[in-house]
């Protein structure tokens, strides 16, 4: 059995209380020959960072299909990938940001982690925020008579949240974004770090209720040209493609295209795309999708690409 570890802050890993590595980039790999699930090893994670916490666990099938909200699962098919990721706890009281409404209060606030208060006359709602930013601001369009509230938050990454603050207030949108506008309409534009840099824009409207699609618009990078891959680059370059709503059937032969309905269906809702680990065959092609909170499985697919086209797919056997 594989365990395989990776923070995203600097911590020391100990298993059974042996020190084996400092966890800062990239993954580390435990082969466990004698790995039980009944009787798993104790892993701990001794952080090096301010402000983040001390974490041991036995990586028992509880465990697995419940982690800690900061740790990530991934069940791989003959191993198990930890990801460690920030608390967002800690830190003295302080004030963010706030802004008063006409009709309310919103206040972005740090106590023991950052979080998000926002009080109406009908209504008290408060949440954690488990991301980075140092940088609010606040937009309340009337075009949505004055319902939703907009916030942006900066940092090294940005994030657009919207709040219906109708009787009862609640969340109906949150995303990472490259921009957004809403000088005309709600629009998104969302940078990928795939193959072909893909860059999507895309209209919401708004129901009512929630945000749907209006219109998307999926861009690649200029210089990017299929043909420049080798045959084994093909599926990945394909599922990226697919995921984002792009051009994904240049890369079918024309059997598959006819059939793009039961394709969809073999897929499934995956949410991304890996290389296999080293215990797989070289040429099985991960798709990782997710089964709750915190954790996710991987299938693996079997790719048959001839002068840059895929010619079939198969899903392999669990």
């Amino acid at each position: 059995m594989n365990l395989f570890f990776s923070s995203s802050y600097p911590a020391v890993l100990k298993v059974n209380g042996l020190y084996i590595c400092t966890l800062n980039d990239g993954v580390f790999n435990y082969s466990c020959d004698n790995f039980n699930i009944n009787k798993p090893p104790f892993i701990e994670i001794c952080p090096l960072a301010p402000c983040e916490n001390y974490i041991c666990f036995f990586p028992d099938s509880s465990y697995i299909n419940n982690p800690s909200s900061s740790v990530v699962v991934a069940d791989l098919k003959g191993g198990y990938h930890f990801k460690f990721n920030k608390s967002y706890s800690g830190g003295e009281f302080a004030v963010i940001n706030q802004t008063r409404l006409s009709d309310g209060l919103v206040t972005v606030f740090n106590e023991n982690g950052k979080k998000i208060s926002i009080e109406t006359p009908y209504d008290f709602y408060i949440e954690n925020l488990y991301f980075d930013f140092t940088l609010v601001n606040f937009y309340r369009p009337e075009y949505y008579n004055g319902k939703l509230l907009f916030i942006e938050f900066c940092g090294d990454n940005k994030c657009v949240a919207v709040y219906n603050l109708c009787d009862k207030i609640r969340p109906i949108f949150m995303r990472q974004v490259a921009d957004f506008s809403i000088d005309d309409g709600f629009i998104t534009t969302e940078n990928y770090l795939d193959i072909a840099k893909h860059s999507v824009q895309t209209t919401w409207q708004f129901d009512g209720e929630n945000f749907t699609v209006k219109d998307k618009v999926v861009s690649c990078d200029k210089d990017f040209n299929r043909i420049n891959f080798c045959d084994k680059v093909i599926p990945y370059a394909f599922l990226e493609s697919y995921l984002v709503g792009g051009e994904y059937k240049d890369y079918l032969c024309e059997s598959i295209k006819e059939n793009t309905t039961a394709l969809s269906s073999y897929l499934g809702d995956f949410i991304g795309v890996m290389p296999p680990p080293p215990f797989r065959d070289i040429n099985d092609v991960g798709v990782i999708y997710p089964v709750k909170k915190n954790y996710y499985q991987v299938s693996y697919f079997k790719f048959s690409v001839e002068n840059g086209l895929i010619l079939n797919l198969k899903k392999l056997d669990e």
